[in-house]
């Protein structure tokens, strides 16, 4: 899978996967994992509709699907008249682009040989932004969902991976800062966004409406 996303995907924004798990729990409640399923399952018709349904549901709120076609100021009135939303964003694929910069090649070979101090909050590039803010996006949403990576403890579990990535390690790093405190961490990314930090490497386009990104607390 990791090879073939690798190659294959070159956007960030619809890329996901959804696993199934089977568990067995024995007589003292003790789980046992029996297998773990690609493709689960998911049938409308079956007995877990119950548990599918809300499922599916809070996994699309969190993926966070945007109205990816242009949309004229009529229509984006009536959206946030009906929705009760405070604005409207405009999708943009350049968040979810996957191409790095110059910038962040050289950034990212850095923290390969281990050099201190890349992930301070002054030394964050665009690209680490948009990973950050998606991350405290996808975490608003979840409700019977928990996120097991980045967690408190969780560098025990990046230390297991062969080859840690660099997006789990920005992560980690920011959980370990911010997770107790997440308004704080939130008003950080809030401010750097004021800044246009997040869109710094965007190819220039004609002129349009600035995007902005207002974060949950």
């Amino acid at each position: 899978i990791k090879t073939a996303f690798e190659e294959e995907v070159k956007s960030d924004y619809n890329c996901y996967k959804l696993f199934g798990f089977d568990v067995l729990l024995d007589e003292s409640l003790k789980p046992w994992l029996l297998e773990v399923n690609n493709f689960p399952t998911l049938n409308h018709k079956s007995l877990d509709r119950h548990v599918n349904e809300v499922m599916i549901a809070e996994m699309f709120n969190i993926l966070g699907f945007h109205i990816t076609e242009p949309i004229n100021d009529k229509k984006k009135a009536a959206i946030i008249d009906n929705t009760g939303l405070d604005s409207f964003v405009d999708f943009d694929p350049q968040m979810y682009m996957r191409k790095k910069s110059n910038e962040q090649l050289e950034k990212e070979e850095d923290w390969a040989k281990g050099k201190p101090g890349l992930f301070d909050e002054d030394k964050l590039t665009p690209l680490d932004v948009r990973i950050l803010i998606r991350a405290e996006e996808e975490l608003e949403q979840t409700v019977n969902f928990t996120r097991l990576l980045p967690c408190a403890d969780g560098r025990k579990y990046l230390d297991c991976c062969q080859v840690p990535s660099y997006s789990d390690s920005l992560l980690q790093h920011w959980e370990e800062k911010h997770g107790y405190e997440s308004s704080q961490g939130r008003e950080v990314l809030g401010r750097l966004c004021r800044e246009g930090v997040h869109t710094k490497d965007f190819v220039e386009k004609k002129k349009k409406k600035v995007t902005n990104f207002v974060l949950k607390k």
